[in-house]
Parts: structure tokens; sequence; C-alpha cells
């Protein structure tokens, strides 16, 4: 039986004022989540996944995973600013 938990806080002050992001880990029985938060002037913005068996394996074996945190955070960024991207290309209008 596997069992693994990190946190970490970080704060800074930006243009827009001051942030604290918070990551965190847990794995238990094979399964784990990471969970990102993001908290300033507006609130506190959060987003979770679970995480694969690579990735499990890699916390296992403590394995450097960069970007791990990357889809999480862009995922609270989008929710922050209540945009969401799309997929859809603008077409060209021709002249008739």
């Amino acid at each position: 039986m596997f069992h693994y938990s990190s946190s970490t806080t970080h704060g800074y002050v930006g243009a827009n004022g001051k942030k604290v992001k918070t990551t965190n880990v847990d794995v238990a029985n094979g399964k784990g989540v990471i969970q990102v938060m993001v908290e300033d002037d507006k609130g506190i913005h959060s987003d979770k996944r679970k995480l694969n068996s690579e990735e499990i394996k890699n916390i296992q074996t403590h394995k450097f995973m960069p970007n791990l945190f990357k889809n999480v955070l862009n995922n609270v960024r989008l929710k922050k600013t209540k945009t969401r991207r799309s997929n859809k290309k603008g077409t060209r209008k021709t002249k008739k």
C-alpha cells in the first residue's frame, strides 16, 4: 500500500494585486488527485483532476514531471476570466 501527500503554497504580488497559489497532490491505494487553488482579490478559484497510472508510478519512484500542474492551472485561469477557448476557425469572406 502506497500513500503520498504533498502541498505547496506560493504567494506573489503582481500588477493586479496579491495572489496565493496552492498545489496539492494526494495518492492512496493506486488512485491519485492533483489540485490547484488560486486565491486573489476576487476570491478562491480551484480545479482538480485524477492522476493516471504513469504519473502515479513516477511519483512512487520520485521522478520529476515538468508541467504536471499546467493543464489544471490553465483551467483555473479560464474559470477566473469566465471565458472559453474555442477551436473554431474564422472563415474568410470573399467578394461576390
